[in-house]
């Protein structure tokens, strides 16, 4: 298919697409290999977005800003009007997403790629825009650990969507996700309005710094987001199994990360009583001094004012002087050296040498029956953070007490099952219709470990779940 460019030029566009999303797909142009073409769904090929973009190719960026932002070069037309925009091909990039948990990649990794995300924003906000909608899908990150010049570098795409504005008119951005949108909007979103409607300004520099924060948090704390909490019954005095099955069971619904960031609740900062952080994450002092300080910047006094946030300049220059500060453990795990301990190994581990089994049964004596198997694959993302001054804390005879109770408590449970099963078959026999065992569910071989990597993996997926337009 041929098309026509603002610029007059004419492209050579192939039929066949090599990736798509909800707007559009982006296909080859003969005899451009460094380029693409976007060609929208008619129903996004709008006259305001035909406007947007025709200002936008008036910024002309270099080719070293083009590396990080697939910035739109020209816009394109065919026989019925405007159709879409050309951009820089954006080869070997993989969503940001990857890097969050995969055991594969490590703090060193993920370090770098905050490092160059910062970069990436840096020349955003230095060439006068605005991203608005950063969430991890617009962010490509290079996953070739064999490509020494471009490892974990970042390119920014979508660009399209920006929020652009100019002396004249602002340019909204019309879309984004809820865990990555700062408080000021959040709050406007909570009285009614949608991120198209909502009174101006909508998103600024100051919301980018939010989200860039939140990004950096996820890469550095094994991809919990930063607002993410969960309840803590450490507090309640007593569990019994008629108070279990009375309406005076306190919820088990924690604060979601979205209330969270609307509220100014930062809960690895800020400690509310029966709130703590989630069992995957490690804990906030597994930070060095100086990034903890550039959270509570952004997240608790940019709550109040945005303007205090830290910019992606300060931040690379933090995370750059912390790079040379991580060492790795007997177990393989790689931290930040002002810790006297790995924040990710057990604390029978640290008796133990790598492949010896622990002779104490201080984490109660259950086993880790977890089955090798592709289904569910062991990371330090499942363990959670003890501080040194904690590794004793199964010796205290109140924990002890309370891990044993928790013991009988599921000893009981399991043979509830049991007896259900035993009542629902003999119901079979009496002719009586029994549901499948799909339906009852098998959770007797379900270990620990599963269970946090199930919630872990049903949160991330709720999240994806709440796009917003």
């Amino acid at each position: 298919m041929q098309y026509m460019g603002n610029s007059g030029n004419i492209y050579n566009v192939v039929d066949k697409r090599i990736a798509h999303g909800g707007e559009g797909d982006i296909k080859e142009i003969i005899g451009m290999p460094s380029q693409v073409a976007k060609i929208f769904k008619e129903k996004f090929r709008t006259a305001e977005r035909q406007e947007k973009l025709s200002v936008m190719i008036k910024k002309k960026l270099s080719p070293e800003q083009l590396e990080m932002i697939a910035w739109p070069q020209d816009v394109i037309y065919d026989s019925t009007g405007f159709v879409g925009y050309i951009m820089p091909k954006i080869e070997n990039k993989k969503s940001l997403t990857i890097l969050y948990s995969e055991k594969k990649y490590d703090l060193q990794d993920r370090l770098l790629a905050a490092t160059n995300l910062c970069a990436a924003i840096d020349m955003v906000h230095e060439m006068g825009s605005i991203c608005g909608d950063l969430n991890p899908q617009n962010i490509c990150v290079n996953l070739d650990k064999n490509d020494s010049t471009n490892e974990f570098k970042i390119s920014l795409v979508d660009v399209d969507s920006y929020h652009y504005e100019t002396p004249e008119k602002t340019y909204r951005c019309e879309v984004g996700l809820p865990e990555y949108i700062a408080p000021e909007m959040q709050k406007k979103l909570a009285q009614g309005y949608s991120i198209i409607d909502a009174p101006l300004p909508t998103y600024t520099r100051e919301t980018d710094l939010f989200a860039l924060a939140v990004h950096i948090f996820c890469l550095l704390m094994e991809g919990c987001h930063p607002f993410a909490c969960a309840k803590d019954f450490g507090e309640e005095q007593e569990y019994n199994i008629g108070r279990m099955t009375s309406e005076n069971i306190p919820s088990v619904v924690a604060p979601q990360p979205i209330e969270n960031i609307r509220d100014g609740f930062f809960p690895f900062y800020e400690k509310r009583k029966g709130i703590t952080t989630p069992i995957y994450a490690p804990g906030f002092e597994a930070l060095p001094q100086s990034l903890q300080e550039l959270f509570k910047r952004t997240f608790v006094d940019g709550y109040q004012n945005p303007e205090k946030r830290v910019s992606a300049g300060e931040w690379y220059e933090a995370l750059y002087e912390v790079r040379e500060n991580i060492t790795k453990c007997q177990a393989g795990h790689y931290y930040f050296n002002h810790l006297s301990e790995c924040p990710f190994c057990m604390p029978a581990d640290f008796d133990n040498p790598p492949g010896e089994v622990p002779e104490s049964d201080d984490l109660g004596g259950l086993p880790d029956n977890t089955p090798e198997s592709d289904d569910f694959e062991e990371t330090s993302y499942n363990i959670p953070y003890f501080d040194k001054n904690k590794y004793s804390y199964v010796k205290d005879p109140k924990v002890q007490a309370k891990m044993i109770f928790a013991i009988i408590i599921f000893v009981s449970i399991i043979a509830w099952g049991i007896i259900t099963r035993n009542d629902i078959l003999d119901d079979t026999n009496n002719g009586n219709t029994a549901p499948s065992m799909e339906t009852v569910g098998d959770l007797s071989n379900i270990t620990y470990k599963q269970a946090v990597s199930y919630a872990k993996e049903n949160y991330k997926i709720a999240a994806y779940d709440t796009a917003m337009v």
